[in-house]
């Protein structure tokens, strides 16, 4: 599979099951997320929060993407500066 095909599939999945958990699982799921994310870089936080607010506003695929997209041209932006 193409790797672009590959991160839109599992975009598309994790929508999916974010859609489908119940509040408490989501609950957990996000604190989980948090907790594992404190130990990335902060791009790579900033692009997790990104495809959870994603999941959150009930985003489609395409939309999560440019979401996605807009977060990490901003921070090469910024990065630049």
């Amino acid at each position: 599979m193409h790797p672009q095909q590959k991160l839109k599939a599992d975009i598309k999945r994790f929508l999916e099951v974010y859609y489908f958990l119940p509040s408490e699982a989501k609950a957990q799921f996000e604190a989980e997320l948090a907790a594992n994310t404190k130990k990335m870089d902060e791009a790579t936080q900033k692009l997790y929060k990104s495809l959870l607010q994603s999941a959150k506003l009930g985003k489609s695929v395409e939309e999560a993407i440019s979401y996605l997209n807009k977060t990490s041209s901003t921070r090469s932006k910024s990065s630049l500066e």
